[in-house]
């Protein structure tokens, strides 16, 4: 993965971005789910997504080289860790920094902290505070489809045990644009999830598809 990420970022020096002075060979679609690419300033972004593990509608809205916004889901296993299984809920604010704009990729810094509740295998209640960092790569591989990268740490902090969770995750996702305003996606992220209470490591994974909708 890091030669991957590595390639990425020469590839991602060499590419001409917006307002670089040069012939603009600009791929794909000016938004993304999967990528690097923001909603832009002024714009909505609506989405729906399922899978595991759960389902969650959100709502992004561009400000410049940023959005921000919000998501509230249901789960039925806590951060995607595959050993907690429980119903329960997750409500998210979003926030994403652009880094790089460029014809063909992109990079965006996100940032999405929520407060998670989920029922334990007693029936109690578990209260918890996701806080996710992650770094996002885009490549408009043709003006309908686009692929993503992800490298993030989903940090879960137990405010009920008081313990925290270290995930460690990479992934992958794609997108298609059935039109200049509607998009479906499906994205896959796993990795060992640390537990630094010294219980050892579990595993984490989020593989959900969904639409996309910016009017």
């Amino acid at each position: 993965m890091s030669a991957v990420w590595a390639a990425l970022a020469l590839l991602t020096a060499a590419s001409p971005g917006v307002g670089s002075g040069g012939t603009s060979t600009r791929e794909g679609q000016a938004w993304s789910v999967v990528g690097g690419r923001l909603a832009g300033s002024g714009a909505n972004v609506f989405e729906l997504r399922a899978g595991w593990p759960g389902a969650s509608v959100g709502y992004l809205h561009g400000l410049g080289p940023a959005e921000l916004g919000a998501r509230l889901g249901f789960t039925y296993a806590t951060e995607g860790i595959t050993s907690r299984l429980g119903p329960g809920g997750k409500f998210q604010a979003l926030g994403r920094l652009r880094l790089v704009d460029g014809d063909v990729l992109s990079l965006a810094l996100a940032f999405e902290p929520g407060l998670t509740v989920a029922a334990d295998r007693f029936g109690l209640a578990g209260w918890g505070l996701a806080l996710p960092l992650a770094l996002r790569a885009g490549i408009a591989a043709s003006s309908a489809f686009g692929v993503g990268l992800a490298l993030e740490v989903p940090i879960w902090v137990n405010l009920s045990a008081r313990g925290v969770t270290l995930p460690l995750t990479a992934g992958v996702g794609v997108e298609y644009f059935l039109s200049s305003t509607l998009a479906a996606f499906a994205q896959v992220r796993m990795g060992p999830a640390l537990r630094l209470d010294g219980g050892g490591a579990e595993f984490a994974l989020d593989a959900v598809v969904g639409v996309a909708l910016r009017p």
